[in-house]
């Protein structure tokens, strides 16, 4: 549920962040709810695969089998999908002065908890159990965007030989390329993980939007996203691209369809992994 603009809540936090700002709480939100594709793109911008080591901050976390180190950004951040990642949840809440003294204050008696992150003490959790007003309900906004988004996820594990030139790539094991078909806007989200890329050299890769036939076939691009550089490491090779997209809605019966394509310059390159996520409004 939403409740800033651009920051929304599970239904029962929501409902106490909205009582403690009906008893005095001044508004103020840095971050709330995120979508995977938002958890996804924020961890990875401050975590890289490293097989040893703890780096500057001594923060590593495992995330789909492969070890992560923070080498960036000014907090930490939970991986994607795990238990940790209560903003992905809806269940936590950061926020700037003075809001943040208030809570500090006299969240406990709504249900938030403070300082379960130690050095970040804009960070707040809400706990139900904690809550001791429950059942005073204050309305909130409904019928909004956001309260209608709706994710897709699709993962490809067999190995596919990449060719040289540009390829679309298979987002699942039956080979299906699109990885989203609602009319509608979104963000998609994909992680690839590569083996043969020489290091130093590159990987392009690109969301595009086609129109095809009613089953896929016959497709021409109407659209594409930028190109994301993936350069190699000599072994396992980690990139994701994050692209926002809109899928029209178009007369007779073509459709609009998102898929991704990747240019590889060099021989040998394999692509053993793919995972996209696709957070839509539909329309």
């Amino acid at each position: 549920m939403t409740i800033a603009p651009g920051h929304w809540l599970a239904p029962d936090p929501a409902a106490s962040y909205a009582r403690m700002i009906r008893d005095g709480c001044p508004p103020g939100v840095t971050s709330a709810g995120r979508t995977h594709a938002q958890q996804r793109s924020i961890f990875l911008s401050r975590y890289t695969p490293q097989a040893t080591g703890t780096g500057r901050y001594g923060d590593v976390q495992w995330w789909d089998g492969v070890r992560y180190v923070r080498t960036s950004g000014p907090s930490s951040a939970s991986a994607p999908g795990s238990a940790r990642s209560l903003h992905e949840r809806g269940d936590a809440i950061d926020v700037p002065e003075p809001a943040r003294t208030w809570v500090r204050t006299h969240g406990a008696a709504y249900g938030w908890l403070r300082d379960t992150v130690p050095g970040e003490p804009w960070h707040m959790v809400y706990q139900p159990d904690r809550d001791t007003h429950p059942g005073s309900i204050v309305p909130l906004p409904t019928d909004l965007p956001e309260d209608r988004m709706r994710r897709t996820i699709h993962t490809r594990t067999k190995d596919l030989a990449l060719p040289l030139g540009w390829k679309t790539l298979p987002v699942n094991d039956k080979g299906h390329t699109s990885a989203c078909t609602t009319v509608g806007r979104g963000t998609l989200v994909a992680d690839l993980t590569l083996t043969g890329v020489p290091r130093g050299r590159e990987v392009q890769v690109r969301a595009i939007v086609v129109e095809s036939d009613a089953d896929g076939k016959n497709a021409k691009i109407v659209s594409r996203g930028s190109i994301v550089e993936i350069i190699g490491t000599g072994g396992q090779t980690f990139g994701q691209i994050v692209a926002p997209f809109e899928l029209a809605k178009i007369t007779g019966k073509r459709q609009r369809r998102v898929r991704i394509q990747a240019l590889t310059l060099d021989k040998g390159i394999r692509l053993t992994h793919l995972t996209t996520t696709v957070d839509y409004i539909p329309a």
